[in-house]
């Protein structure tokens, strides 16, 4: 039987984005990223969580480029 983890730690969560865990504990701090906090320093973030955020961002990512192909012109 396998249990299915439910939170992930700052290291964990930044090996999957490619940054430092300086600049994971950075975006909890300031609010970017969802968390969950255990008591003095430790935190963790919860799965559900993260893959909605991250889904999220992806769909800003997605609108950004789109903007970008397709730049709408001021009128004159």
């Amino acid at each position: 039987m396998t249990i299915e983890r439910k939170v992930y730690t700052a290291k964990e969560v930044a090996q999957v984005l490619g940054l430092s865990s300086k600049t994971i504990h950075r975006m909890i701090a300031s609010g970017i990223l969802p968390c969950m906090n255990l008591g003095g320093q430790t935190v963790r973030i919860p799965k559900e969580k993260f893959d909605q955020w991250f889904q999220e961002q992806e769909r800003l990512a997605e609108r950004i480029q789109q903007q970008r192909r397709n730049p709408k012109c001021a009128d004159m």
